[in-house]
């Protein structure tokens, strides 16, 4: 419908505003959780101490 009364740029630039936010958002993610996984990975783990 918007296309169809002229305001496919204002439609084009919303789509481009939404995917750009999306992107960014994901590399964000991405870049954290790959941070965190590395940082779990040389993390020592806690020794078991038995207390008996």
């Amino acid at each position: 419908m918007a296309m169809r009364r002229g305001r496919d740029d204002i439609m084009m630039f919303a789509i481009t505003a939404v995917a750009i936010t999306f992107l960014a958002f994901n590399w964000t993610i991405g870049v954290m959780g790959f941070h965190g996984s590395l940082k779990t990975r040389t993390t020592r783990s806690a020794l078991y101490l038995s207390s008996a």
